[in-house]
């Protein structure tokens, strides 16, 4: 199928979630966007891909200018933006740092107490409203969010599986899992209007195919590596 010759669908990546999406000169790089320019070729919809911190993301989508990749729905959101089918899930990992004397953590409320380190911009999907009445430590980027936790700004921090060992790696870190919080489906947010909304679809349709026969998991196993998780 042929690239339509219309207005490209503009969509935003965080530029500092390795390995999942980020900026390198200039580019947005990673698994999410590997995965949607080759879906939209697939589904014949042009795309304009761009990385940017998430807070801007989020906010051209409340503006109307273009669709966020990589987000988890919630009320709010529900409530402003459209969102595509699930195409991923995410495990949110509490970390600690090892040796360090921290109380035993199953939910968001055995937190309270501790100062947690977060993404700024970032909404914790179901989990949003009990995280926002945490003492926060909000970074922009994934590896100040861990620097935070080593110099001892926070007590422990969430993040993503996938990217806390990319980042744990990069910065030749030792973290320890102190608990799974949830598992997040990831979607693609935009306007709710045309041509964000039935472009979107086309895209949904193709990564739907792509979850049921294997594609993405390949795709995901080449680019994300296996879920090797931080040492206890």
């Amino acid at each position: 199928m042929s690239v339509e010759a219309a207005q490209p669908l503009p969509l935003r990546f965080d530029a500092g979630n390795p390995p999942f999406m980020s900026e390198q000169q200039g580019v947005a790089v990673g698994f999410y966007p590997l995965l949607l320019e080759a879906a939209a070729r697939r589904a014949g919809v042009a795309v304009e891909l761009r990385a940017m911190p998430w807070v801007r993301v989020v906010r051209e989508v409340d503006d109307g200018l273009s669709c966020a990749v990589g987000v988890y729905s919630t009320p709010a959101r529900r409530s402003r933006w459209a969102f595509s089918e699930p195409f991923f899930k995410d495990q949110i990992l509490v970390l600690g740092l090892p040796g360090r004397e921290l109380p035993p953590v199953r939910e968001v409320k055995d937190l309270v107490g501790l100062r947690v380190g977060v993404v700024r911009g970032w909404a914790y999907g179901e989990l949003q409203e009990k995280v926002e009445r945490l003492d926060r430590l909000e970074s922009t980027y994934d590896d100040q969010l861990f620097q935070s936790l080593q110099a001892g700004k926070s007590d422990v921090v969430l993040a993503l599986q996938h990217a806390a060992q990319h980042t744990l790696e990069r910065l030749g870190m030792e973290a320890r899992i102190l608990a799974v919080l949830a598992e997040q489906d990831v979607h693609i947010a935009c306007p709710k209007r045309a041509p964000f909304v039935p472009q979107m679809q086309r895209l949904s349709q193709v990564l739907r195919v792509w979850k049921r026969d294997g594609t993405m998991a390949r795709m995901a196993g080449q680019s994300l590596g296996p879920a090797v998780k931080p040492s206890r």
